[in-house]
């Protein structure tokens, strides 16, 4: 268990989505043992508090660093607000729009985002901005 959250820790590094690798995991890991009925309470959680316990202190320098840089607690990564824009308004060439390729400086969103300041102003700029958006019209995709 201690092996496999470290492993989780680094790949969440690499890849912040894939945060919930270690979630999905653990209660998969919980319903098998769960389902079997010959382990008592501590034979189920136990391990899974290990790997959270040692999942979070893999992960706990790069949080210290990120709080230390942007001076506010950031887990993982600063990308969430870049993310979750491209993920509703994607660029478009020819009136097409390019699902999956984040939006460049034509964006004019983005173009202010860069103009926050470092990464964590620009991602939290960007995620507010979205969640704005979807308030002022909440069927967006519906339409």
């Amino acid at each position: 268990m201690v092996v496999f959250a470290i492993l989780c820790a680094i790949n969440t590094l690499v890849r912040g989505g894939n945060l919930f690798v270690p979630v999905a995991a653990g209660i998969g890991i919980l319903i098998v043992r769960w389902r079997g009925r010959s382990l008592n309470w501590n034979q189920l959680v136990a391990p899974l508090l290990v790997m959270a316990a040692v999942f979070v202190l893999t992960l706990l320098p790069w949080t210290i660093r990120n709080a230390t840089v942007f001076h506010e607690p950031i887990a993982v990564a600063t990308q969430d607000g870049i993310t979750l824009y491209g993920s509703y308004w994607p660029p478009q060439r020819n009136g097409k729009l390019i699902w999956g390729t984040l939006p460049g400086t034509e964006d004019p969103a983005i173009v202010a985002a860069t103009q926050t300041g470092d990464e964590a102003a620009a991602s939290n700029y960007l995620r507010q901005v979205t969640l704005t958006r979807l308030r002022e019209n909440p069927g967006f995709f519906f339409d």
